[in-house]
Formats: C-alpha cells, sequence, structure tokens
C-alpha cells in the first residue's frame, strides 16, 4: 500500500472485502489506512484549527452585531426616540443584509471553483497555455503524422503524477535495481500489462494520451516522432480506449457516442457501436439509439 492515498486504499479493501476476510487481511487493510493518513493529518489538523478560528471569528461579529443593535435600539425606545416598529424594522433589514452578503460571497466561491474546474478540463484537452513562447514547439499544434503505423516505444521514461512529485512512479535507473521505463510495443502487437495496484500500468496509458507528460525520457510514435510535439486533438482521434469504469452521461446513446466525435453522422454512430459488439442490445432498447 506504500505510495497509495488514503481513498483508495479504503475504496479497495471494501471493493475487495470477500478476499480481504477470506484471507484474514482486516488488520493489514487498516494498519495501511492508518498510515496513510499520519502524511496527511498534519496539514488537515493546523487547517482544521485555521478554520474553526475563523468560523468562530465570523460567528463572534454576527453576535457581537446583534449585541450592539439591541443595546442601541433599546436606549432609543427607552429615550422614545423610536417606537418599536422602527426598530424592528433596523433589526431585519441587518439581518437580513448580512444573510445576503455571505450568499453573495458564497455565490463568487462557487463561480471562482467553477472557473478553476475548466481551466483543468481545457488543460487536458488542449494541452499547456502557460509554457514560455522561448521554449513552445511551433510543432505542437501542427506537427501529425501521414502514414501512422502504431508502433509505441517509451526510451528510459521516469514519471510521477504532479500532485505527488515524490512518489515516483516510474523510478530512474540505479543501482538499487531501480530502472526506468523502457518498452517496446510494434504496430498491431497485442500487449498485457500486469502488476500490482499502483504499478502504472494505467499510467503508460495516459501517456501515450498526453493526459500527463513525462518526468524525463521520450516516447516516440513508430520510432520517430516523439508524441510530445504531437498535435493531442489529432493524437487522441486515432486512439481508441475503453475504460475499466466506463462513464455515460445524461442524453440519449447517439449523444454519448457522438462525444467522441461531435459530427459523426448516424451511419458512423452505428459502425462504431457494432465494432464495440454494442449495436445488438442497443436494437433491442426501446427507442434504440435514442434511448436516454
Amino acid at each position: 500500500a506504500e505510495g497509495l492515498t488514503p481513498p483508495t486504499i479504503l475504496e479497495q479493501g471494501l471493493r475487495g472485502i470477500v478476499s480481504v476476510q477470506a484471507y484474514n487481511l482486516e488488520t493489514k487493510v487498516a494498519r495501511d489506512y492508518d498510515k496513510a493518513l499520519e502524511s496527511e493529518s498534519d496539514g488537515q489538523l493546523s487547517k482544521s484549527v485555521f478554520t474553526g478560528l475563523v468560523y468562530g471569528f465570523t460567528q463572534g461579529v454576527i453576535f457581537i452585531t446583534f449585541g450592539i443593535i439591541f443595546y442601541v435600539g433599546t436606549d432609543l425606545l427607552v429615550k422614545a426616540e423610536i417606537n418599536f416598529l422602527q426598530f424592528f424594522a433596523a433589526l431585519l433589514a441587518v439581518m437580513f443584509g448580512a444573510i445576503g452578503s455571505s450568499q453573495v460571497s458564497a455565490d463568487f466561491s462557487a463561480r471562482q471553483e467553477g472557473k478553476a474546474a475548466v481551466a483543468r478540463i481545457l488543460s487536458v484537452m488542449e494541452g499547456p497555455e502557460d509554457e514560455p513562447e522561448s521554449t513552445k514547439s511551433s510543432a505542437f499544434d501542427t506537427n501529425t503524422i501521414s502514414n501512422l503505423k502504431g508502433g509505441i516505444d517509451f526510451e528510459q521514461c521516469q514519471f510521477s503524477y504532479p500532485l505527488r512529485p515524490d512518489n515516483l512512479i516510474f523510478y530512474p535507473s540505479s543501482s538499487n535495481g531501480n530502472s526506468a521505463l523502457n518498452l517496446s510495443v510494434s504496430p498491431k502487437e497485442s500487449l498485457g500489462l500486469v502488476g500490482r495496484s499502483g504499478s502504472g500500468k494505467s499510467t503508460i496509458l495516459q501517456l501515450v494520451l498526453r493526459f500527463y507528460d513525462l518526468t524525463a525520457g521520450t516516447c516516440k510514435l513508430d520510432k520517430l516522432h516523439s508524441i510530445s510535439d504531437l498535435n493531442i486533438d489529432w493524437l487522441r482521434h486515432r486512439i481508441g480506449y475503453v475504460g475499466q469504469q466506463p462513464t455515460l452521461f445524461h442524453g440519449t446513446i447517439t449523444e454519448n457516442i457522438r462525444l467522441g466525435k461531435p459530427n459523426a453522422s448516424q451511419e458512423e454512430i452505428i459502425i462504431a457501436a457494432k465494432a464495440a459488439h454494442a449495436h445488438e442490445f442497443i436494437c433491442r432498447l426501446s427507442d434504440g439509439y435514442d434511448t436516454d
């Protein structure tokens, strides 16, 4: 479980609860989960203390404000400078104004989170946008291969996920037995990657799709073209990918298939469904390809 996050350990433990119980691994899974939490506990503790102080301060301001309103209001009532209706109107105005202000700030926060999420999605779809002009390859948006055969070669590749730079997936070569990723797949060759969870099987495909860039080394197509120089949109349109956890979006079957090619004709959609061995059961549904 080294290098795995607490949610991953918990998900795998619950998903394979039958095997965990059969091999009496409940204690080991719990111990791995506790160990994975240790690295995050310090940061979460300081974050919780800060959040608590901020929450306490904001609540204190609210109650102090109401205390001042009641003190000043009752004093003016006693002096007959205002009546009860005027006092009550002022109280409601302040109360609803505070509630409205808090809702406005929450809306601004949601908008910022939405913009950040969109930026991450666009960075995956379109590639990096913040590279200096001096280092940005002009081939990034233009390079394609006219006669693609499909060979893939990883040469001395190293990689770690951006959010976990210290947890290497593919190590640099060293004397202690670690070696960089070297893998060669010939055109039309079928290859099975076998290994424990977290060993980098899915990561290899994500690197070919340019969801992430290598830390070091190169990945080439047909032994000539580095994928880091290829147009991302062109590259991904030439790779068929079936994930282990398929995701369906709200809409019809036709709309879901068309997400892979927005301008696809109905004939092309049917051809794609037949290639995926899905055409027959789709036709048996109540509305066929128009089934939601």
